[in-house]
């Protein structure tokens, strides 16, 4: 479940530019799906339900220093409006969770981040498009 959160997490940051470059930056899933390219995720092999509810109540809280994990009132809250009852490890798992989605999600602006599920072709597929960019613009 972390790795797929992870990833997740990675295909939805947007690399910072380089400097000097003020366009603002696309998330790597928006710049594979604007390829007609479907991003990959692990497979989640148990607890699927776990990261819908994650991905449902939000993974992150936006502050003004940026997004952090979900604070466990929040869970708290989403289980009570949704008459949920989860368990103490669910609930632990989802705060977990949280905290990973917020570490990757910060670490995955920067532009040369290995994507967290290796066996993606993903990060291939976009060091693929970003050459062939590139070569685009020095031939114009």
């Amino acid at each position: 479940m972390a790795l797929y959160v992870r990833h997740a997490a990675w295909l939805n940051a947007a690399p910072k530019p380089p400097k000097g470059d003020n366009t603002p930056s696309k998330s790597r899933r928006e710049t594979l799906e604007g390829e007609g390219i479907e991003p990959e995720l692990p497979p989640l092999e148990w607890g699927g339900y776990l990261v819908e509810y994650l991905f449902e109540f939000g993974p992150t809280t936006a502050t003004g220093m940026g997004s952090v994990p979900v604070e466990p009132q929040c869970i708290e809250s989403w289980q009570r409006q949704t008459g949920l009852n989860l368990s103490p490890w669910e609930f632990l798992t989802l705060q977990r969770l949280s905290k990973e989605y917020a570490a990757e999600a910060s670490n995955a602006t920067e532009p040369d981040r290995f994507a967290p599920f290796t066996e993606s072709s993903d990060a291939a597929r976009l060091q693929a498009l970003r050459e062939e960019r590139d070569m685009n613009t020095f031939l114009a």
